[in-house]
């Protein structure tokens, strides 16, 4: 059915640019239907049937099953609000110039990072270096350089089927020479997800795969919905001072898998 309305899409498009002077470049590298379901996007946000025929669009590459591209934006924008997610920042423009298109269906930048399950490593990876923004370039952000945070876990190896705790206990430990009275954790994982785990009641509280949060250990799991199949991957750390939003200071970890089902932290 997606496909049926896709095709139908392009049809509907190519006999609206027939009488517009056909503003589908079929001479470009861009998938002409990728194109079309572009420019139809861009249709709506004030621009002339000239300028979608000239629109500059940018095939950055593949990312599981999403064709990247940058689309030029020229409407209004809030500007200064860059987005973290996984432990990777991308500029504030990547959520109006960054898309992806996959089975004849468009996501925007919010789509792909929030409702589906892309690689976000792949993602930032992919992108011109005018999208990513390095979370430390700005010092005044840092509230404590002398600070440092570890991440400690107390087993060795965590399987889903085998093990007697619901996934590898994390803990955060921080060392600072400042008093800070509220500390915000911020955890993120480019696999699974994390939980946190009371074990007098046996209580399993999931919380997903990015959260902020004051508990200083959490579990990591693998998430079922995921085809974990990956032999390592990276989980972030912010250590942020709750009263002012500065980042203290961060780290990362990475876990592997060296058999199915069995995850450990990597010794540095």
């Amino acid at each position: 059915m997606k496909r049926l309305l896709s095709i139908i899409l392009v049809i509907l498009l190519a006999a609206a640019g027939c009488k517009s002077g056909n503003y589908i470049n079929t001479k470009d590298s861009i998938d002409d239907k990728d194109e079309a379901i572009i420019k139809e996007f861009r249709s709506h946000h004030e621009y002339s049937k000239d300028e979608l025929k000239s629109l500059d669009i940018k095939y950055l590459g593949k990312v599981d099953d999403y064709r990247i591209y940058y689309v030029p934006f020229k409407g209004k924008e809030e500007v200064g609000n860059n987005i973290t997610k996984e432990g990777y920042t991308f500029s504030d423009t990547s959520s109006t110039r960054i898309m992806g298109i996959s089975s004849g269906n468009l996501y925007t930048f919010g789509n792909l990072i929030n409702e589906t399950q892309i690689n976000i490593k792949k993602l930032y990876d992919v992108l011109p270096e005018e999208f990513k923004k390095q979370t430390n370039d700005n010092s005044s952000q840092i509230g404590d350089s002398s600070s440092k945070v570890t991440i400690e876990s107390e087993i060795k190896t965590y399987s889903p089927m085998m093990s007697s705790v619901p996934g590898l206990p994390l803990e955060a430990k921080l060392e600072t020479n400042k008093e800070y009275k509220n500390i915000t954790f911020q955890w993120s994982a480019e696999q699974g997800k994390f939980l946190t785990w009371d074990r007098s009641s046996g209580k399993i509280n999931i919380l997903g795969k990015d959260v902020k949060t004051n508990e200083k250990k959490l579990y990591w799991s693998a998430d079922f919905k995921e085809d974990t199949k990956v032999q390592s991957f990276k989980v972030f750390l912010k250590v942020y001072d709750s009263d002012s939003s500065k980042l203290i200071c961060e780290n990362s970890i990475e876990i592997e898998q060296k058999k199915d089902g069995f995850f450990s932290v990597k010794n540095k």
